[in-house]
């Protein structure tokens, strides 16, 4: 009796609200290194997050270029972002705490004619964005080494415009103490 009296006052709420739990919209994510946001509306469903399956190029501090090449790099594994690398496992190995790599997402997106942004929270490792072939953000300076790599700790919000229906993120990143 008492589950009735809950599952009864949430549907209230929902009907006071004028949608049905079938009208809760699914936030994609990403799967095998795309995320497919065709169906997505951001001016009704809202920003969200990049999360899902990123490709990981481990020990490769990658740029656009590297991936127009007649031999473009080998993708080491999928990597499930948000999130630290540390202790993941990629292909049967697991990755150590500090390192370096580089995660890719190609994004497909609705005819884009807005401005758009993406929000980088604090990260405590060096890394540098390109989006489309271009450099959009830049924190620190990732390296292979110590004496190479400098982090730098700074969130930030980077607008940007898109021609076309794809988008693609490579972010190289390197944690090296």
């Amino acid at each position: 009796m008492r589950y009735a009296r809950i599952i009864l006052a949430l549907a209230l709420v929902f009907s006071l609200l004028g949608c049905t739990l079938d009208q809760v919209k699914k936030i994609p994510l990403a799967k095998d290194g795309v995320l497919d946001l065709t169906n997505w509306n951001f001016e009704k469903d809202g920003s969200l997050n990049l999360s899902g399956e990123w490709e990981l190029y481990w020990d490769q501090l990658l740029k656009p270029e590297d991936f127009k090449k007649p031999a473009p790099p080998v993708v080491s594994g999928l990597i499930e972002l948000p999130g630290q690398w540390n202790g993941k496992e990629v292909n049967g190995t697991k990755l150590p705490t500090n390192g370096f790599g580089t995660f890719r997402l190609q994004i497909l997106l609705q005819d884009p004619k807005e401005i758009m942004a993406i929000k980088f929270p604090g990260i405590r490792s060096a890394f540098t964005v390109y989006l489309n072939g271009q450099k959009i953000s830049s924190k620190g300076k990732p390296g292979t080494t110590r004496e190479s790599s400098v982090a730098r700790w700074q969130p930030s919000v980077e607008d940007f415009n898109i021609q076309g229906r794809k988008l693609e993120i490579i972010l190289a990143v390197s944690s090296v103490p």
